[in-house]
């Protein structure tokens, strides 16, 4: 393993470690009673001893630096900024309803309410330029996710690349990037409605999605193996289990195509987008639309965006589907076709269920050709013909 791959492998631990950091300083900023809570000191302590150990593992016991299909250290990220994010918006919680009681008010208006927030500044940064940073604690939260999903994109860009190849990479990356969007858009949007901020019950449905979506980043199901490579494979494995021979050779083959069709990663890919992002989000945003009557411009256009997509995933499902069975079908044909040729030039009887015995020393076999076509092909001591009917 080279240089370069260790030192963006630890460059990018860096970042994930700096950037908890500073969500674990919010949280202690914003509520004080955390500061003198051992609990959270160890478990910060176990999971930075977690990243030591991974980090070890990963960069020196693999080849490449990485995983192909997951990646641990994102895992550990996330265990690290999740609940720090949960903590600040209960926080942000807790303010609002304390001042609704405090006004005895039950208007929910997000608007208002975030008026009573204190503005807070970013300790010690760097004074290139006459900027300071001041947010409010919901500005915070919301500062504090968007830079969690580009932190995600960019440290899976920069990280060693392990096995997969830079094209798939690039496809990664791009699937990233959309679904960084749609995850950024489900929480800023979900916990500013006037029905979910003082709702608690709501509050932790939107959190607990939004968590459970943020795993995808853990995971490289889209990577796809290229159509070259499968067809290589298809053809290595028709070609062994000619030679074979066995009396059950099309069951074999049978099953074989099935677990291909299972275990072919854009199916895993579908899948997991669809029960990590897209039926969740659509069904929480089909409840506020039905129970709470959230009939606002944003979250109809969103609802039906939803459902679009997951029709588009279920057609492409399909899609797989059809075009498996079809390639399976021109697979077999193609197997009968070269077993004829091969049992033909040398001079081997073909007997088969479908023969056409016209004469002793004639053997005929029928077969459908890849365009449907039905031909014969007549096998004799020396002489063999195909003829189309």
């Amino acid at each position: 393993m080279g240089f370069f791959v260790i030192f963006n492998g630890i460059c990018v631990r860096l970042v994930y470690a700096c950037h908890v950091a500073v969500c674990v300083w919010r949280v202690v900023a914003v509520n004080e009673s955390y500061f003198g809570d051992i609990k959270i000191w160890l478990s910060l302590g176990i999971l930075a001893f977690l990243g030591l150990m991974e980090a070890v593992w990963t960069l020196l016991g693999t080849k490449k630096g990485s995983y192909k299909w997951f990646c641990p250290i994102t895992l550990l990220y996330l265990c690290g900024i999740v609940p720090c994010i949960w903590n600040l918006e209960w926080d942000i919680y807790n303010t609002r309803m304390a001042y609704l009681e405090q006004q005895d008010s039950t208007d929910c208006d997000p608007y208002i309410l975030d008026q009573i927030f204190n503005v807070t500044k970013a300790p010690n940064l760097p004074t290139v330029v006459n900027f300071t940073l001041k947010l409010t604690d919901p500005e915070w939260s919301r500062g504090l996710q968007q830079v969690l999903l580009f932190i995600l994109i960019l440290g899976r860009w920069f990280a060693p690349k392990g096995k997969i190849s830079r094209n798939q990479l690039s496809q990664l990356l791009l699937v990233y990037v959309g679904t960084s969007a749609d995850i950024l858009e489900f929480s800023t949007e979900g916990l500013q409605m006037e029905q979910v901020i003082c709702n608690p019950i709501l509050i932790t449905c939107v959190l607990s999605i939004w968590s459970w979506s943020l795993l995808q980043f853990t995971l490289n199901l889209t990577v796809t193996l290229s159509t070259e490579k499968e067809d290589n494979k298809c053809r290595n494995m028709y070609a062994h289990r000619r030679r074979q021979r066995k009396k059950r050779e099309k069951q074999n083959i049978r099953k074989y195509c099935g677990s291909c069709m299972c275990c072919e990663t854009e199916v895993w890919a579908i899948g997991v987008s669809m029960v990590m992002q897209d039926i969740p989000f659509f069904m929480m945003r089909i409840y506020l639309l039905m129970v709470y009557e959230v009939t606002n411009e944003a979250g109809f256009f969103f609802t039906c965006k939803n459902a679009l997509v997951l029709l588009l995933q279920i057609y492409r499902l399909v899609v797989i589907v059809i075009e498996y069975y079809k390639g399976r079908i021109r697979a077999n044909v193609t197997r009968q076709q070269g077993d004829v040729i091969y049992a033909i030039a040398n001079n081997i009887d073909i007997g088969t269920d479908d023969e056409l015995q016209t004469e002793s020393h004639l053997k005929i076999q029928r077969f459908f050709l890849v365009d449907g076509t039905e031909a014969r092909v007549v096998a004799h001591d020396n002489y063999a013909s195909g003829t189309n009917e």
